[in-house]
């Protein structure tokens, strides 16, 4: 806008200077408007040499300034998914800790030892009959899911023979 204005008004400077000196008698034998002239247009194609170079040069900064807005905005987009990938984890745990802990099965009477379980598996037991899904489990001791679901079927099964 800014460089348009600036044409407009040099534009209308020359055709003003062009019209006052063709009011002028041209002649061939006054060499002074000749010169007049020719310098005239020197001092044009300078002034528009060095006027184009300075957009140029704004133009180069500009673009530097989009470029380096644009690497910020990426880089603030990334943020924001890992900052909205955070906010569902805690909001997930705030809905679990609203509903309180897990409700906890009464133990049975006696809870015989489970004697016929690796010592890898003899957490379980415990976190079990204090009400703990095998998903829960799984993760708290760090094994599979089908591993913990398998002990307590056992569990189940061995109260089943004793009673």
């Amino acid at each position: 806008m800014f460089i348009e204005i600036w044409l407009v008004l040099l534009t209308a400077v020359v055709l003003f200077l062009l019209i006052r000196t063709v009011r002028r008698p041209l002649s061939a034998d006054n060499p002074a408007l000749h010169d007049e002239m020719a310098a005239f247009f020197d001092e044009f194609e300078h002034e528009n040499k060095e006027m184009m170079q300075s957009i140029s040069q704004m133009k180069r900064s500009l673009d530097q300034k989009i470029d380096g807005q644009a690497s910020e905005l990426a880089a603030l987009r990334r943020e924001m998914g890992s900052l909205y990938t955070r906010c569902e984890h805690l909001q997930q745990l705030a809905a679990g800790w609203q509903q309180g802990p897990p409700e906890q099965k009464p133990a049975p009477a006696q809870v015989k030892p489970a004697f016929f379980l690796r010592d890898d598996y003899k957490d379980i037991p415990p976190l079990f009959y204090k009400g703990y899904s095998t998903q829960e489990i799984a993760r708290k001791l760090g094994i599979g899911n089908g591993e913990v679901e398998m002990v307590v079927q056992m569990l189940k099964k061995h109260e089943a023979n004793d009673q």
